[in-house]
């Protein structure tokens, strides 16, 4: 647990490194009611469990670290970072990794107290081991913009 919250912070310094406006104008930003933290699972000893941080980036865009593990009993652990075009509280996030013929596809439902990520057409080649997926309705455990 401690070294998921240190890894959080590391990403988060990261991802707010790479953000186009400062913490200051980012609470002004349309894409502001999104950010927090998301999670699902509770225990990483008998469940799997999932985290997903979003950080506003400008009016129509966010960036995102989404963290999964397996849980029991191999507990294997895949981890993304990106930038989401977010219109009516959708967006779609798409990329591919140079070595495959299928990328990574996710699209993202907002509501005011959940994230759903379901990948779409199978696209699920985002360089995680097997068993790890995005997929998952992410409660929010935390609204607003995590420093």
């Amino acid at each position: 647990m401690i070294r998921t919250v240190i890894i959080l912070h590391v990403v988060l310094l990261s991802i707010s490194g790479f953000a186009q406006v400062t913490n200051i104008s980012a609470k002004n930003l349309k894409t502001s009611k999104y950010a927090g933290l998301y999670s699902y699972g509770k225990n990483v000893e008998r469940e799997k469990v999932g985290t997903i941080i979003i950080y506003p980036d400008t009016d129509s865009t966010i960036l995102f670290y989404f963290e999964s593990n397996t849980g029991p009993s191999s507990f294997k652990m895949g981890e993304y970072y990106g930038r989401v075009k977010v219109l009516n509280g959708m967006g779609v996030f798409n990329t591919k990794l140079s070595d495959s013929e299928k990328g990574c596809r996710w699209k993202f439902v907002f509501s005011k107290k959940t994230v759903l990520i379901e990948t779409l057409n199978g696209e699920n080649n985002c360089g995680f081991p097997t068993g790890i997926a995005a997929d998952g309705n992410y409660g929010r455990q935390i609204k607003g913009i995590i420093e």
